[in-house]
């Protein structure tokens, strides 16, 4: 499940300091709606038991969160742990490798 989040979510997620992944993008992005489509196909392989929780945040709508994690470019998974920034993916090569390394990351 993907659950679209504003700065302010974010920011209240990061000081629970639980393990999360965030997917960053803009509206027009044709790259970011493709690579949604495959982040969604990714989740629906987990079982229910194991289906993490997908945070979306808008870039634009997050300047000074871009700013600190230094984001380069958009899409963006951010992998959050400890409410720290731990990796940051922004290849989306297939659907199988989006969801290995979200798998990798929760186990």
């Amino acid at each position: 499940m993907i659950q679209e989040v504003n700065q302010q979510q974010l920011i209240q997620r990061i000081f629970k300091r639980e393990r999360a992944v965030i997917f960053f993008h803009t509206p027009l992005c044709g790259t970011c709606k493709l690579a949604n489509q495959m982040l969604e196909i990714a989740l629906a392989v987990f079982t229910d038991q194991e289906k993490p929780e997908v945070l979306s945040g808008n870039i634009n709508q997050m300047p000074t969160t871009a700013k600190q994690w230094k984001v380069k470019s958009v899409p963006c998974l951010a992998f959050l742990e400890d409410g720290k920034l731990v990796k940051m993916l922004y290849s989306f090569r297939s659907v199988d490798h989006i969801y290995g390394e979200i798998k990798k990351f929760y186990k």
